[in-house]
């Protein structure tokens, strides 16, 4: 499974980029936040 994050400077649910960034706005590793899957069992 792929871990997503939502970036909190654009909004965007994404998969970080190689070096950990926003691939959308390039905002840093730390401006995201990881979306922990519902379905998953934990």
């Amino acid at each position: 499974m792929v871990e997503k994050y939502r970036c909190q400077i654009c909004g965007q649910v994404v998969v970080p980029a190689a070096d950990g960034s926003c691939p959308i706005c390039g905002a840093p590793h730390d401006m995201l936040v990881k979306i922990e899957n519902p379905d998953e069992e934990k």
